[in-house]
């Protein structure tokens, strides 16, 4: 009798804890993770992992700290290609037309063909790492640790122009309405004419950043968002650089903030590096719910689906309700707090700590 009561007990406590994050029955899949999510598959790259998975028809791209380039079928997690590049990784691919654009930690950038893995041509910007880069119109545009910016034919990697900025650009610039936006660390905010560099302004942040900025129309209206290491959010009009409205968070932010649609109209979403994670409504920078979580956030969260997903810098992978902000899981330790998670075709994957890349199942609500 001791022994059934034990067991109940036992059932109880399970139950309980697997309420509270939404936990879901074991799936199919090679592994599992800590609470009850199954592994739909499992890449394992052979070496550390140091990006983000980029997606971009059917086919989830990875590159190591190495500099080997992984393609792998995002349906079954089988490679299709492997590249090595060599001189370590630098910031995050970029995927344009057939096309993977792969910086790497010697200065290099390469421009890759996505189809096949063959590399088409290198070009060497400057020779500090440069950042993830960005293209648009036809160019390539990326900063590197020395503060300088470039524009790159996009065909041949002939560069357009350079110039510089004050800080270490570490974070992919912004294109849009034909500008160029730039945060570095120091703090600064620059706005150049994509086609010319002619710079347009400059506006200092309270903190450093380490983000990327983020152009927005809402209306009539053009802005930018930036985050810095205060833990400021500020809304810049786009064509001045006159900021419309800041917010204070509850601690410093170094992940680039999200902007997406809710019940409440168009909002901001910012991660904090003390656990905090808000969301803002567009126009007023009012708050709309404020979720905390006894941990710390540095990589970008991913809206998905009425989801949030954010990996902390403990490896797990959240995920809360966009409306609320309410924990629905939680999947423990195995991913890489550097990275920021992926998600397409039910599947959200992610790059995890022991060089694997991994892809679970979106559990149903």
């Amino acid at each position: 009798m001791k022994n059934c009561t034990k067991r109940a007990l036992a059932v109880l406590v399970a139950v309980c804890i697997c309420t509270a994050w939404g936990c879901v029955p074991r799936l199919e899949g090679m592994g599992s993770t800590s609470m009850g999510i199954g592994y739909v598959w499992r890449y394992v790259s052979g070496g550390d992992i140091a990006t983000s998975p980029v997606i971009a028809g059917g086919v989830v791209y990875i590159v190591g700290s190495n500099g080997e380039v992984h393609a792998v079928n995002v349906s079954d997690g089988d490679m299709l290609w492997r590249l090595p590049l060599g001189g370590g990784a630098a910031g995050e691919p970029a995927h344009s037309q057939d096309s993977l654009f792969v910086g790497t930690a010697t200065g290099d950038l390469y421009i890759v063909d996505a189809l096949n893995g063959t590399a088409l041509w290198r070009a060497i910007p400057g020779t500090s790492p440069p950042a993830t880069p960005t293209i648009w119109g036809g160019a390539i545009y990326l900063g590197d640790a020395d503060g300088w910016i470039y524009a790159l034919d996009a065909e041949i990697g002939e560069e357009i122009w350079s110039t510089n900025v004050d800080g270490a650009v570490t974070a992919a610039p912004s294109v849009n309405y034909g500008v160029v936006f730039i945060c570095d660390e120091s703090g600064t905010v620059s706005a150049f004419d994509a086609g010319t560099a002619k710079e347009y302004w400059r506006y200092e942040a309270p903190g450093n950043i380490v983000s990327s900025p983020v152009p927005i129309s809402f209306g009539k209206k053009r802005a930018v968002i930036v985050t810095d290491e205060s833990g400021t959010v500020t809304l810049l009009d786009a064509e001045t650089g006159l900021a419309r409205w800041t917010y204070q968070g509850p601690s410093g932010i170094e992940a680039t903030p999200v902007v997406t649609e809710t019940g409440n109209g168009a909002a901001v979403l910012v991660a904090c590096t003390d656990g905090a994670v808000v969301l803002l409504r567009l126009d007023r920078g009012r708050v709309i719910w404020e979720t905390r979580l006894v941990t710390s956030f540095h990589s970008t969260p991913l809206v998905h689906d009425g989801a949030i997903y954010l990996i902390d810098g403990g490896g797990t992978l959240f995920s809360l309700d966009a409306e609320t902000g309410e924990a629905i899981w939680r999947c423990h330790g195995e991913a890489n707090p550097s990275t920021s998670p992926a998600a397409v075709e039910g599947l959200v994957l992610f790059s995890g700590t022991d060089g694997s890349l991994y892809a679970i199942a979106i559990p149903a609500r």
